[in-house]
């Protein structure tokens, strides 16, 4: 199908959204860059709406069918702004890239001027809301698949937590505290005012971002300057496992082994590093152990918990039960998770493939119906 082709500006109106005052006698949904982000305000535009981010995550299009205030980091797009049809406009407006827009050299946002001169096709009326049914129709079914496979991805996690636990804690398995097996050594406390002195060293230290659950992220690692005999105290061993003191009360005691990945590496004094007796204790089983529903739920019940962070300590760590198992019982329970754990991963590799490939196949979609590219019998 051939259209003529018109600058956006021939078609629609970018009207700016309002700062949210004190309003609250009614029950309207508020609209922000990324959304809705509340409710009880006054509407500031008629139903059917476009809203459309003008700061913080400028050139998100959302669309609702019911009147919504749009605030200031907005623009939006009403039966005042356009003669278009609302939801034909919105598909237009998803291929058009506006989130490279960008007219603010300070803060980002979306240029309406920029905006305005992107050329698009312009169908007729009836050809605009044949192609909005049939979109809505063909988005509907792969928003779907990939709800469908995201749940996938959801399922996987759940029995991978679900298969880990009751690997690493067998079902009444004796346990006994970790300070018989282990001992915990503090980190390093950042202090700008304190004297390095003549034999200062300059080296790594983690802090809690580089400490997740099961794994390191060394893509940022700090360095720090500190005389040489407090940074000997603090050196990270090969075999140690690195559990976070503070955080969200989920990621309390999460754990992951030192290997060596940076000489004479430091920690931080919110990381315990925990340097279990390789006869009694392998550091890898105790890593998994970490993450089991069993030690999640010791550190969630034994957390201090404040308004938006809780801790764990030292002690607390050295009396998390561990089960008692021969080391050679725990080495194979760790090669027996390895192997699980590798055909999970290429499971949500693969889902998270289909996903994007999915993703794509949509946007592809909604380009060629709205440009003229497909052969849509209602909009011919």
């Amino acid at each position: 199908m051939s259209w003529p082709t018109v600058r956006l500006r021939r078609v629609a109106r970018f009207a700016y959204g309002d700062s949210l005052a004190e309003r609250d006698d009614g029950d309207i949904a508020v609209y922000g860059s990324n959304g809705c982000v509340g409710s009880h305000a006054v509407p500031n535009t008629t139903g059917p709406v476009l809203v459309v981010g003008r700061k913080g995550s400028f050139g998100k299009v959302q669309y609702s069918e019911a009147p919504v205030f749009a605030i200031d980091t907005t623009f939006f797009v009403d039966a005042r702004h356009t003669d278009a049809n609302l939801r034909w406009l919105y598909y237009v407006l998803l291929t058009l890239r506006l989130d490279d827009l960008s007219g603010d050299v300070g803060v980002p946002g979306l240029s309406r001027e920029k905006a305005y001169e992107q050329r698009i096709s312009l169908p007729s009326a009836t050809q605009q809301a044949a192609i909005a049914a049939y979109l809505d129709r063909e988005t509907a079914r792969i928003d779907a698949l990939i709800t469908a496979k995201r749940r996938m991805v959801e399922l996987l996690e759940e029995r991978d937590q679900v298969e880990l636990s009751n690997l690493v804690v067998p079902e009444n398995c004796q346990t006994a505290r970790l300070r018989h097996f282990a001992t915990v050594h503090g980190g390093i406390t950042v202090d700008a005012s304190r004297d390095a002195g003549a034999d200062a060293v300059s080296r790594p230290y983690l802090r809690v971002a580089n400490v997740q659950a099961g794994r390191l992220d060394l893509a940022e690692v700090t360095e720090i300057t500190l005389p040489i005999s407090l940074a000997a105290r603090a050196t990270l061993r090969k075999g140690d496992v690195l559990m976070t003191e503070g955080g969200d009360i989920d990621k309390l005691g999460r754990g992951t082994v030192w290997e060596g990945e940076l000489e004479d590496c430091l920690h931080q004094n919110h990381i315990f590093a925990v340097r279990p007796d390789p006869l009694q204790l392998d550091s890898w089983y105790l890593s998994l152990v970490t993450q089991s529903d069993h030690a999640r739920a010791y550190f969630e019940s034994t957390g201090v918990q404040s308004t938006n962070l809780a801790s764990t300590s030292s002690s607390k760590i050295l009396d998390l039960p561990i089960p008692v198992l021969p080391a050679l019982v725990q080495r194979e329970v760790v090669v027996q998770w390895n192997r699980r754990s590798t055909r999970t991963a290429e499971m949500r590799s693969a889902l998270t493939r289909q996903i994007a490939l999915i993703g794509e196949r949509r946007q592809a979609l909604i380009t060629a119906a709205v440009t003229g590219q497909l052969d849509i019998p209602e909009a011919a």
